[in-house]
């Protein structure tokens, strides 16, 4: 039935109503925001009250939009300056300055927590008067707090927030031309080189390779051409150390703009704009943010005149970071310090741990303080003698015996070799290879360039950080190992609060040709995160175990039925993953070590009832053919006395 006209009018008016006081509820905000602005904290908190219009004299947000001044309208979005309170922020030390800042000065609400204005366009005064913001593209009081949080952190003079660190890269190579050069770190993050090698370089900008942890050969490459230095220090997944002051000062003498990806790093650790940067570039999903629930990047700029350029390219090209994300950065922030501090504290012990393990032949972590040669020495020839004495090489060695010639029928019965011989071939330790035994001149060379970057690292950065990577000499070892870790996750990025794992070369670094990598294959890259770290380091020893026995032939699922057996419920329900459960105990992991003795001797016992079975074989089958040629024998001697008498009867005849 047809509403009556009455009720069809009521009806709009009520709609009409509703949408009144959906913008009313907005309506005390100076942001003029078209969405009500999210609940982002305890009570509902309405943005920088502070900041009305742009042609207000008592504006205190002119200060904000004095460098766009005589510019068309939008040309150049705004770009946040350190806040009035910047001197009383200052004034505290690093830990407090991340989790004091209000992110919204003069708001009459007084949250506790920056808003998140979850808004795509802003409200106008009039067709003549604009606002502080129109577009969130443009710009977003959530953003700009993010944005000057970071800028109060890196000691910069603006910064920016992207919606991912790789938009964060990619706005830094926009501030270079055609006909431009640009120099890079020999070691750099896989997707930064992709970006350069395949993106940049076709817009007629050369890019060429350096090793910044020689600033002779940084100052020879330059050439009147260079216009960017790009580096990481530490940087991923080497750890190679730059001397970020050293760097400055070459990039300074030739007017060279000079940025660093301080991914690694995060400003609790090493404020580089002090040092000399003249751009800092973040993957604020690592450190800042924390918890691998976002993606966000960052950029921070020394000069205004940098800050100007990156902020029309952010505008220009729509990479901003969406208000909730930069909610989620911001509360990252926070725990930022805390989260540090416990994730480097863990990683310093398993740097140490892996360090004397006798499968690992190189580590490879910016707080790991180099040995002197007398205790490298000492170290080397430790392991070796753990290596010729493993089960793995004893084993290895009957394998050997067993494809000697003469041994083939108890080795390889029917041609076809035990499945351990095939495993064994991956295990086998080529000590020689491995862990050569380096000369005194060597061993003093590697103490001194260690030393000398350990110090370098020291005088521009608070601690190593958390992320570190190792080599084990064979590709199918790492994998093995990296396959049997539970409580590493395997996966991309770092700087999580949990510890994650993974291979450079098949991951974080895939896009990179194998002929232009600088990484070994067999380089497993941590990230190590808060868990207590006694169940990190018997992750890790478990993990080697299980990777270097030579009858666990898949050791995902020796680790998930040592992990899960008491958790697997009934008889045929479908086992968990190795990453879907809690660590084993002590007392699981020795069951499980009694669980492999026992498979070893098991298969040594069957190994030997083979070669008894088969020589019994080979026995009887001896004898038959020793009786068969007896026989053979005999009646041939039979045929034959049966021939002559038949000749000698018939002679007679």
């Amino acid at each position: 039935m047809p509403a009556e006209p009455g009720e069809t009018r009521r009806a709009a008016h009520l709609y009409t109503f509703c949408l009144l006081m959906a913008a009313a509820s907005g309506a005390a905000d100076p942001m003029r925001p078209t969405m009500t602005p999210a609940l982002g904290a305890e009570r509902h908190g309405s943005g920088l009250g502070d900041r009305r219009s742009r042609r207000d004299p008592a504006d205190p947000a002119k200060q904000w939009f004095s460098a766009t001044s005589g510019s068309p309208y939008n040309e150049l979005p705004t770009f946040p300056v350190r806040p009035s309170y910047a001197k009383y922020q200052s004034s505290l030390h690093m830990n407090s300055q991340c989790v004091v800042f209000d992110g919204a000065p003069g708001d009459p609400h007084r949250p506790s927590s920056t808003p998140i204005y979850q808004t795509a366009t802003f409200v106008q005064p009039s067709a003549d008067s604009y606002g502080s913001y129109d577009y969130s593209r443009s710009g977003n009081p959530t953003r700009t707090a993010l944005e000057k949080h970071v800028a109060m952190l890196e000691a910069a003079h603006a910064a920016f927030a992207f919606s991912s660190g790789m938009a964060a890269l990619n706005s830094v190579t926009r501030l270079l031309s055609s006909g431009d050069e640009m120099l890079v770190g020999s070691d750099i993050y896989g997707g930064m080189h992709r970006l350069v090698s395949r993106v940049t370089s076709m817009h007629g900008i050369t890019v060429r390779k350096v090793d910044v942890t020689d600033v002779d050969a940084v100052r020879a490459a330059i050439t009147d051409r260079t216009r960017m230095l790009h580096f990481e220090s530490p940087s991923n997944p080497l750890m190679q150390i730059a001397d970020v002051r050293a760097l400055a000062k070459v990039c300074e003498e030739a007017k060279v703009i000079m940025s660093i990806d301080a991914s690694m790093v995060p400003p609790v650790l090493m404020q580089c704009i002090p040092l000399g940067a003249d751009i800092v570039v973040h993957s604020a999903t690592k450190f800042l943010a924390g918890h691998s629930d976002t993606m966000a990047g960052v950029v921070c700029c020394r000069t205004e005149e940098l800050a100007k350029r990156v902020a029309f390219y952010q505008n220009a090209e729509g990479t901003g970071l969406a208000p909730f994300d930069c909610w989620l950065v911001l509360r990252g922030i926070k725990t930022m310090a805390l989260r540090v501090e416990r994730a480097q504290s863990n990683a310093e012990q398993i740097a140490l741990k892996l360090r004397k393990h006798p499968r690992v032949t190189a580590v490879h972590y910016a707080g790991l303080r180099p040995l002197a040669p007398d205790e490298e020495k000492a170290l080397i020839i430790g392991k070796r003698a753990a290596l010729s004495n493993s089960e793995v090489v004893k084993r290895r060695q009957l394998t050997a015996d067993r494809a000697k010639p003469g041994a083939g029928a108890a080795a390889a019965p029917l041609g076809i070799r035990h499945p351990s011989d095939s495993l064994l071939e991956y295990l086998r330790v080529d000590i020689d290879k491995t862990h050569p035994l380096p000369t005194d001149e060597e061993l003093e060379d590697r103490y001194v360039h260690g030393m000398a970057a350990y110090d370098t690292h020291f005088k521009q950065a608070s601690g190593g950080g958390t992320v570190m990577s190792f080599t084990t000499g064979s590709v199918h070892l790492s994998q093995r190992i990296v396959d049997a870790l539970r409580m590493f996750k395997l996966t991309v990025s770092f700087g999580s609060c949990n510890s994650l794992v993974e291979m450079p070369c098949v991951l974080s670094h895939a896009s990179v040709p194998a002929e232009q990598r600088t990484i070994p294959e067999d380089l497993v890259r941590l990230s190590v995160g808060v868990e207590d770290v006694r169940d990190l380091l018997t992750d890790l020893m478990q993990a080697f175990e299980l990777a270097t026995h030579p009858h666990v032939h898949d050791v995902r699922l020796v680790s998930r039925e040592g992990s899960h057996a008491a958790q697997s419920g009934p008889a045929g329900s479908p086992v968990a993953s190795p990453s879907d459960g809690p660590l084993p105990t002590a007392a699981e992991v020795e069951g499980m070590r009694r669980q492999l003795a026992l498979m070893s001797e098991r298969v040594e016992v069957a190994e030997a009832r083979r070669a008894e079975a088969k020589e019994e074989a080979l026995v009887t089958r001896v004898s038959a053919s020793r009786v068969a040629s007896l026989a053979m024998g005999a009646v041939f001697v039979a045929g034959a006395l049966a021939a002559g008498a038949l000749i000698a009867s018939s002679r007679r005849a």
